[in-house]
């Protein structure tokens, strides 16, 4: 209920009902990653903190943890604490799609861009059902112009989820790029 509650931007709904939980999901990672993205969101980068730090105790070499927890450094502006978390991150232990993300976004963070697409290639091949990751892949492709790359993403995207705006607003920027306007807008009218 918490998730439905985050996912429609009713953030103040979503922190009073996880905490009704709070006592039986204190030792749980998610319910310190909900929580702290809540904090996040809503501008208290000082107590998503402490939610991240106790996400960590539980897995201290996950990217996605260490990540957010740079990007709460980084926004209260202590910017060399945020690179020592950007940098942990960049050696974490990536689990899910998720991770692979967030260990990308440290490598950007931190200006080693490179490593990027390598990290998300290995990301689709460990959580191959992860449309976020997939998308993201191709969005990475799309936008350092690997439009053969790319397209084959979204395409598989599609087909995992056929409602996926995202995957159709990507083919339609590729047959754009190509100049195939009216193949492009049937895929602009699918998104």
């Amino acid at each position: 209920l918490a998730a439905a509650y985050q996912n429609g931007n009713n953030l103040q709904k979503a922190e009073e009902t996880l905490k009704t939980i709070q006592q039986e999901a204190a030792g749980y990672r998610e319910y310190h990653h909900s929580l702290g993205l809540i904090y996040m969101k809503t501008h208290r980068y000082d107590q998503a903190l402490v939610e991240f730090k106790k996400a960590l105790a539980i897995r201290p070499a996950s990217p996605t943890f260490l990540y957010i927890t740079a990007d709460c450094y980084e926004a209260l502006g202590q910017h060399k604490t945020a690179q020592e978390y950007f940098s942990r991150a960049t050696a974490g232990v990536p689990q899910n799609g998720p991770d692979y993300i967030n260990q990308g976004l440290a490598f950007i963070k931190l200006g080693e861009e490179g490593r990027v697409l390598d990290l998300l290639f290995e990301g689709v091949k460990a959580d191959p059902f992860d449309l976020r990751t997939r998308l993201y892949l191709a969005d990475t492709l799309l936008s350092r112009q690997f439009f053969d790359d790319a397209w084959k993403q979204y395409a598989t995207a599609a087909a995992f989820s056929p409602r996926s705006v995202a995957a159709y607003r990507g083919m339609g920027i590729i047959l754009l790029s190509r100049g195939e306007h009216s193949a492009a807008s049937m895929y602009f009218e699918k998104a």
